[in-house]
């Protein structure tokens, strides 16, 4: 929003300064000057006034007023008393300054010819194709009065010698009194020009930037609309200079809330800030502030820490550090929340950290952070993860980039780890980000010191894509019972090198867990051939897992898996399975309508051992041809339906034994020959064969029978369609 910083004063002849947070103050990059030597001159007397213009040296960002400002026209107003009789001046006159031609000088000779009590002569400038139809802005005056008493052709009219017009002066003059009585003066110091008045009842001290103080006591301050050029304070990018003093002076200065850091060609250089509470800091577009490499082991490179109300925000804005001189340690983090509120980054990188990219925390005096906001922001390369969420309320994580997180455990694109049961997972929102090529896992959650507390977590997670991450998203250790949920919407995981979702020791008292829609595009890019860690959907415990004996609570609704592979990579489609072998159940599961898409994997099955899964496959996902194979439903090879649509002979299907509530087996007779349903040697199918290890069949086209294993030995028939018969 752009501001009107002062509108034209007597004494303060320049063109009206327009600020934005983003842009350098207008300025006219000329000065214009009108004097005269004459003090005194009587009637009819002649005398001369010489008008100059010349061109400043003005840094190449600042913008100014005029389209091509470096050219002018002129105007000169003068008092009706005054007639001009001689000089190079007339009105419309005009010329361009250059770096070759860096100022011009022209003459007025006249003379008064009636006495006026008091007047000016008024310079004003215009733009080079300007007409007297133009808009005119004042640039210079020159003011005289007349001695009282005097007769008209006596009378002697006094010149003010002492310019009216704004004084062009470095700091250095100022302070050694060239201003004099002026009351708005231009300081031309390089990165910290700019307009500044005098303000008589100012008690504030010389700062260097904002306040500056000459002879007398006489208090400058500059006009601007509160947001601070930190050019002005001596901070500059020039890609060498540590600057970290500076900035931090700054930063604690809460006369000053907002901060500007204009854009440049160099980084700007720090080693470790703190940033206070109340403070807005813009960044120029593209600016780099870069470490210098030297933090110590647990020292953050931008610190907020029991903070508030801060703002960070630019456009391809990129902190980073030298993560190659950390050959060891985890903390370096670029930017550390901690317990703090209020805060929001916008729009900037965090990259090359010896720890986390971004990182939300507690301290000792609060359990969390809350109200933070992550968005448009981007993480690379860091030595441990993109972004962890230790202890947060109300955090939105909204259109991230978290890529290529390497070389200290866990190494994720994003984390959601709390470290103790006293902390905080709640209103959790992540969306629209994307994770890639982290060396661990894509988007990870793992709750684990919350378990058996009363806390609550809240987790929203809306289109993420993952692609080339160890796990696209994983759900880890929720050990007890917890309550809450973890909803995650539309995801995209794109050739993980092993599962694309990977749930592991995930309590059946956990957390619900709903994953809406996903897409895993060729998973188990590694090749793993383990029929676990090569599936596209992953649920399991693992070898020594600690916690409760019963995983589960995870429900799939629609997934869709391609496998665009000449060969296919994937071992299974899903997989469920407690790898500690002690016959641990899987409870309160399901998987709700796999999508058939075009690139499906050709093998479809499942792999479920002690689970207890409510399937529903309305598209024939899973649906299993006998063709010319005997085919098994058990714990290794699952299709929730079987038929014979291409078989040519007698078909078995072996039911294997698998524990109560394991998923309800759908067989259907497609073509004119036999299938048989044979239970394991322990079993029966009742109430039709309630004698064990004797088949069932059919042959009848249409025939169907949905079967339920519901007591240790017996599967139940829960419907039956068409004529099935007994082995004999």
């Amino acid at each position: 929003m752009k501001r009107l910083l002062y509108s034209l004063i007597t004494t303060l002849i320049c063109i009206p300064l327009v600020v934005s947070a983003a842009e350098a103050p207008k300025i006219d990059p000329i000065r214009f000057e009108i004097k005269t030597d004459a003090g005194q001159v009587g009637i009819n007397e002649e005398f001369e006034i010489t008008i100059t213009a010349r061109l400043l040296s003005i840094p190449a960002n600042t913008a100014f007023v005029f389209e091509n400002s470096n050219s002018f026209r002129l105007k000169l107003i003068a008092p009706a008393g005054f007639q001009q009789t001689g000089g190079t001046f007339s009105d419309l006159i005009g010329d361009e300054l250059t770096s070759s031609k860096q100022s011009i000088t022209y003459s007025v000779r006249g003379r008064f010819v009636t006495p006026d009590q008091k007047g000016a002569f008024q310079l004003l400038r215009g733009h080079r194709n300007a007409t007297n139809q133009s808009t005119f802005v004042e640039v210079g005056r020159l003011a005289f009065n007349v001695d009282e008493g005097a007769a008209p052709s006596t009378a002697r009219i006094n010149l003010d010698t002492t310019p009216s017009y704004v004084r062009y002066l470095s700091i250095a003059q100022l302070r050694a009194g060239a201003a004099d009585t002026t009351s708005v003066v231009f300081i031309t110091d390089n990165l910290k020009q700019g307009m500044f008045r005098y303000i008589a009842t100012s008690t504030a001290v010389d700062d260097g930037a904002v306040t500056l103080i000459a002879p007398g006591g006489r208090r400058y301050e500059r006009v601007y609309d509160g947001i601070v050029n930190v050019n002005w304070f001596g901070i500059i990018a020039d890609g060498v200079t540590d600057q970290t003093a500076l900035w931090q002076s700054l930063l604690n200065n809460t006369k000053y809330p907002n901060l500007y850091f204009p854009a440049s060609a160099s980084s700007y250089r720090i080693r470790a800030i703190k940033i206070m509470p109340n403070k807005n800091i813009t960044f120029g577009d593209n600016v780099v502030v870069e470490g210098m490499g030297t933090l110590g082991a647990n020292d953050p490179m931008v610190y907020l820490i029991g903070i508030i109300n801060v703002s960070l925000k630019g456009k391809d804005v990129v902190f980073k550090d030298h993560r190659e001189t950390y050959t060891s340690g985890a903390n370096r983090h670029i930017f550390a929340i901690q317990g703090s509120s209020n805060v929001t980054i916008d729009g900037i990188s965090a990259n090359d950290g010896g720890g986390d990219g971004f990182y939300v925390s507690a301290t000792s005096n609060k359990a969390f952070s809350d109200n933070i906001n992550l968005l448009n922001v981007k993480a690379d390369n860091n030595r441990r993860q993109g972004l962890t969420i230790i202890s947060g309320k109300n955090i939105l994580v909204q259109n991230g980039i978290f890529s290529r997180s390497n070389g200290e455990a866990p190494q994720a694109g994003i984390n959601l780890e709390p470290n103790f049961a006293n902390q905080f997972l709640e209103n959790i929102r992540i969306i629209n980000t994307t994770t890639r090529e982290n060396q661990g896992i894509g988007l990870l959650i793992a709750p684990a010191p919350l378990s058996g507390t009363d806390r609550k977590i809240d987790i929203v997670v809306e289109n993420h894509y993952d692609y080339g991450s160890h796990y696209g998203f994983s759900n880890n250790s929720a050990t007890a019972a917890l309550a809450g949920t973890v909803i995650v919407k539309n995801p995209v995981w794109e050739n993980s090198r092993w599962n694309a979702y990977c749930s592991r020791n995930w309590s059946a008292r956990g957390p619900m867990v709903q994953i809406i829609n996903p897409i895993a595009i060729n998973p188990n890019r590694s090749g793993s051939t383990s029929p676990n860690f090569g599936a596209a959907f992953f649920v399991y415990k693992a070898v020594g897992d600690p916690g409760d004996a019963n995983i589960g609570n995870i429900h799939i609704l629609n997934p869709t898996i391609q496998d665009a592979n000449p060969t296919q990579k994937i071992t299974s489609s899903f997989c469920y399975r407690d790898l500690n072998g002690a016959g641990a159940r899987i409870y309160n599961c399901t998987l709700t309508d796999p999508v058939l898409a075009t690139s499906a994997p050709t093998s479809r099955y499942m792999i479920v051992h002690n689970a207890e899964i409510a399937i529903s496959d309305k598209l024939g996902y899973l649906s299993t041809d006998f063709g010319d194979y005997t085919r098994y439903a058990g714990f290794v090879y699952y299709g929730y339906l079987y038929h014979n649509q291409s078989s040519k002979a007698v078909r078995f299907l072996k039911l294997e034994k698998v524990n109560p509530n394991f998923p309800e087996v759908i067989v259907e007779v497609r073509s004119p020959y036999q299938v048989r349903i044979l239970p394991a040697s322990t079993d029966n199918i009742l109430p039709i064969s309630p004698v064990n290890f004797k088949y069932i069949y059919s042959s009848t086209v249409g025939s169907r029978i949905v079967l339920k294993k519901e007591s240790d030995n017996s599967w139940h028939i829960k419907s039956m369609v068409g004529t099935w018969s007994v082995e004999p």
